[in-house]
């Protein structure tokens, strides 16, 4: 999603994409990133999840909260996709709400996020860009875990997204 944001915000970008669905993604930082880019706290504990982060990647010093490219990148409204396109209905934001059980402590409202993302840093509701909140986690837990997720169960929301019906309502 930041990716693509980033794009669309470019001198580059053609007006080539119709729409956008940012699915979990951190438009103003994460919380979690930033645990893990700049405290030990995640590397005493044993989850599976959250070894997989690399903390000293670029990437993630980018989407710690109040970062200098998210600041750069949130600094200015989200451009139309495509001449005279409304932002209403060609971008959407979704945010999970059912946490993830990372064997930590938040700082986040736990009915407020999904454990990587919360739904304050998802939302672009600053920029009249509509946001849908899902009972879904960011990730599954573990390579076993069939909780419900945003990456493998949000197929009936993004097909919602794409059809020639939607609406912010819809």
């Amino acid at each position: 999603g930041l990716v693509a944001r980033t794009l669309i915000q470019s001198k580059n970008y053609s007006n080539t994409i119709r729409k956008l669905l940012l699915l979990g993604t951190p438009n103003h930082g994460s919380y979690l990133d930033y645990k893990v880019t700049f405290t030990d706290e995640f590397f005493r504990v044993g989850n599976e999840f959250l070894q997989r982060f690399d903390a000293y990647s670029p990437l993630m010093k980018d989407i710690t909260p109040a970062s200098p490219f998210l600041f750069a990148l949130n600094s200015k409204a989200p451009k139309q996709l495509y001449p005279n396109s409304d932002n209403t209905l060609t971008y959407l934001t979704v945010a999970g709400t059912n946490p993830m059980a990372l064997a930590v402590t938040h700082s986040e409202n736990p009915t407020q996020e999904d454990g990587a993302v919360a739904i304050q840093s998802a939302n672009l509701l600053e920029w009249n860009i509509p946001l849908a909140t899902v009972p879904l986690a960011h990730a599954p837990n573990s390579s076993t875990d069939v909780t419900k997720n945003l990456l493998q169960h949000s197929t009936d929301l993004i097909d919602a997204f794409f059809s020639t019906d939607y609406s912010p309502e819809f």
